[in-house]
């Protein structure tokens, strides 16, 4: 998360935490049990959420109680437990993890517990530093990769329900997550009684959608501008998919290295027509060269998504759900985005560019896979949790309207019962460090 010091989003996250300790919304059970999300009686036992004690009794893991690491109803799990526990428990939810790969780097999709952000990376300064503070830390690893919620849904209360009976009743259970985890844990938040509060990091919060149609975007725009071969929808097999990602990935990676400087144009409109950042993780996007990496490597997020994970989407949902149909590309180019690109090229350039994306004809969804894609990810109800949601103004993965895409359906939903706090803490650089 390149925009918040490791230091600072420490700090968000403990400040979090001792808000919403404090908290409890209108369907917190009470001692003793209640409704579960579902409907069914919940047996298990809960705690007092005013309650601010800072030494709760708990048996550690492994002795006698719930071990440390291990399986619960198929999944990977992990508990890390403080010296002295403040009586919150911390369940994380791991962000999406594609079934295909789309670089060396990545590994196959494998079930995998993580604690906190940062686990999957080896960085473990935000876990030990909320351990220090006195939480208890679990996750539980999602059972299929890609654009699945239900078992990460599930195994959360699966999770809950063991610690529960094995280590300690916590007196407040808060869900967090990342990308696609954020949604998990957001949703966590609003329909299971049991949780406290919520809190979703660079979170997929639009759902599955909204998302999927703008990474379709990105192939429309990459097929009309650089690749009039590539395939948008309808992927035979993985292999097939495979193809047709590596297909736009060499037609990006040539228009950076066209000397000529038209291929950085044609990426640089593809960009203001997709909302993909022009910084990236490893790039500030200053200079042709590195305007070039960093469109490289956040449009080809968007072509991952649009090509590996599409595959995997429509073979669950059993057709392909993202349209473009009555997407106006002209109307997310402001005038400044234009004025800036045609000054590295000719004047109109623009205009001219979008109108060749705007020509092709467009996609139409399967009604029955954009309804079910709806269905398994529905809009928030009405908040009645406390819920933070973090996000960096740089992410081509989970970009940042869905952030707006959620506030707007949840003040929606919420009416005037609402209380909303939106601070910009800070842009990344305008230059990075070596």
């Amino acid at each position: 998360m390149p925009a918040v010091s490791a230091r600072r989003l420490i700090a968000l996250l403990a400040a979090a935490g001792l808000a919403l300790s404090g908290c409890t919304g209108s369907e917190t059970p009470s001692p003793g049990g209640a409704a579960s999300g579902s409907g069914a009686a919940d047996a298990v036992p809960v705690g007092d959420p005013q309650d601010t004690s800072t030494d709760v009794a708990f048996t550690p893991c492994g002795a006698g109680g719930l071990a440390c690491t291990g399986m619960l109803e198929g999944l990977p799990y992990e508990v890390r437990l403080p010296e002295t526990w403040n009586g919150s428990l911390l369940l994380y939810s791991h962000g999406l993890r594609r079934v295909d790969p789309a670089r060396d780097s990545e590994q196959p999709f494998t079930p995998r517990a993580e604690v906190a952000l940062g686990e999957a990376v080896g960085f473990d300064l935000i876990s030990r530093t909320l351990l220090k503070e006195g939480y208890a830390l679990a996750g539980v690893g999602a059972p299929e990769g890609g654009w699945q919620v239900d078992g990460a849904l599930a195994g959360l209360g699966e999770l809950r329900t063991a610690f529960v009976e094995q280590v300690g009743v916590p007196n407040r259970i808060l869900t967090w997550g990342d990308s696609l985890g954020a949604w998990v844990a957001v949703q966590a938040g609003q329909t299971e009684p049991w949780v406290n509060g919520s809190l979703g990091m660079c979170g997929l919060l639009g759902g599955l959608n909204p998302n999927m149609d703008l990474a379709l975007d990105v192939g429309v725009a990459v097929k009309a501008l650089l690749a009039p071969e590539l395939q948008l929808t309808g992927f035979s097999s993985a292999a097939d998919a495979r193809k047709e990602y590596e297909r736009a990935m060499a037609a990006i990676t040539e228009a950076a290295a066209d000397p000529s400087g038209a291929g950085l144009t044609a990426l640089q409109v593809i960009a203001a027509v997709t909302a993909t950042p022009t910084q990236s993780r490893m790039s500030a996007g200053i200079g042709a060269e590195a305007l070039g990496a960093a469109l490289i490597e956040n449009l080809g997020e968007g072509l991952a998504r649009t090509t590996l994970e599409r595959f995997r989407v429509e073979e669950s949902l059993g057709g392909n759900p993202s349209t473009n149909v009555g997407v106006n590309y002209g109307e997310r180019v402001t005038t400044e985005q234009a004025a800036a690109i045609d000054a590295g090229s000719t004047e109109g350039a623009t205009l001219a560019l979008v109108r060749q994306i705007a020509s092709l004809p467009p996609v139409e969804a399967d009604p029955q896979a954009r309804t079910a894609a709806d269905e398994e990810f529905p809009r928030p109800q009405a908040l009645a949790k406390p819920t933070l949601t973090l996000h960096t103004s740089v992410d081509p993965v989970a970009i940042l309207p869905n952030e707006t895409l959620f506030s707007r359906w949840a003040a929606a939903a919420s009416g005037q019962d609402i209380r909303w706090l939106n601070v910009n803490v800070a842009y990344p650089p305008a230059t990075y460090p070596e």
